[in-house]
């Protein structure tokens, strides 16, 4: 993946989890799971950045 790729994928996760409801105890695990995955995919945007820039 691109660092764009990666970036829209973070985005896209994130605004799944925005969907969910935390009030309900089945989908608290889930947008957790999402935050986290978003965070990958953010830091591997980062990363990629970084290395093609030479920051």
């Amino acid at each position: 993946m691109t660092g764009q790729e990666h970036y829209d994928a973070a985005e896209r996760l994130l605004s799944s989890a925005g969907e969910l409801d935390a009030a309900v105890p089945g989908q608290q695990q889930v947008i957790r799971q999402l935050h986290a995955e978003a965070q990958v995919h953010a830091t591997l945007a980062v990363a990629d950045f970084i290395r093609n820039h030479k920051i």
